[in-house]
């Protein structure tokens, strides 16, 4: 279980495109670039997970021209169709607050995980300490 949660943790390309944005903080990205980074991270998308995946950058990066019209709308709706969204991907894009916030969340609980792995390690190897200690008190109060 915990080798399948380390890979999922490993290859999730949601993380590592909030990795992407985050890197381009400084000097900002597009949705073509995006489309890039996504070619060299999954080489092999489906139509649907294309057209998600296009939804999921406009709902995690700021585009200023289109910004006001989708900030109380979910692209889910139908309001927006990859032909609208194509309008703005070499419009300059940054990641959003939020979903900064959502990466240093998963940070946060990343190593949460990993900490309690190695707590629940050292745990094991305090009770078989105390085992051990308790047999010999045993030994030596037997042969004394």
């Amino acid at each position: 279980m915990a080798k399948k949660l380390n890979s999922i943790i490993q290859d999730n390309i949601f993380i590592q495109s909030l990795e992407f944005g985050i890197t381009k903080i400084d000097t900002g990205t597009s949705y073509v670039e995006f489309q890039e980074f996504l070619k060299k991270v999954q080489p092999i998308m489906q139509q649907d997970f294309k057209h998600y995946m296009h939804v999921w950058f406009y709902e995690n990066f700021y585009v200023k021209a289109i910004y006001d019209q989708v900030k109380d709308l979910r692209f889910t709706s139908g309001t927006f169709s990859d032909n609208n969204l194509k309008n703005f991907d070499n419009q300059p894009a940054i990641i959003t607050a939020d979903a900064y916030q959502k990466y240093v969340d998963y940070q946060e609980l990343k190593v949460a995980y990993h900490s309690s792995k190695d707590a629940s390690r050292l745990a094991t190897i305090a009770i078989l300490i105390t085992a051990i200690i308790g047999i010999l008190q045993i030994v030596v109060a037997v042969y004394t």
